[in-house]
């Protein structure tokens, strides 16, 4: 059955909402803190990491997977890995007092590796599904037809 445009636009806004939701939240996770802690306000070349190594670990780890995008299975798990993955650099980074950019490397890549293993396997399970429920009647089936 084919989306309507009206259904597109719905989804179109929850994304929009959702992204909108995060920056807040984040936002208003790093006043928090910045007045808890009395920093300056300034962000921490750290935090700009994590926004860049967010990029490109899901995006390289979603590339193979680009045409999939329309599964909803596949968008829910990937929300649940990006929220998964903020939060727990977001305490990583909120507790750990050093943290050199160049360590994101490691992290991503293992990461990255943990995405795709986690796609692969909805797509495989899901194809799964999809091919059991929609197969064809066996040879015996149509024996009484004949």
């Amino acid at each position: 059955m084919r989306k309507g445009p009206a259904k597109g636009r719905v989804r179109d806004l929850l994304i929009y909402s959702a992204v909108g939701l995060t920056l807040v939240v984040f936002a208003l996770f790093y006043a928090v803190h910045s007045v808890q802690t009395g920093s300056s306000g300034q962000l921490p070349l750290r935090w700009i990491g994590l926004g860049g190594a967010t990029f490109f670990t899901f995006w390289a780890a979603m590339k193979p997977y680009r045409h999939y995008w329309s599964w909803p299975q596949v968008r829910w798990v990937v929300a649940v890995l990006f929220l998964v993955h903020l939060l727990v650099f977001s305490c990583v980074l909120i507790h750990v007092q050093q943290w050199p950019l160049l360590w994101f490397i490691p992290t991503s890549l293992f990461e990255g590796a943990v995405i795709i293993v986690v796609i692969d396997r909805v797509i495989r399970y899901s194809s799964l599904r999809h091919h059991k429920t929609h197969q064809k009647r066996g040879p015996s089936d149509d024996s009484d037809a004949a």
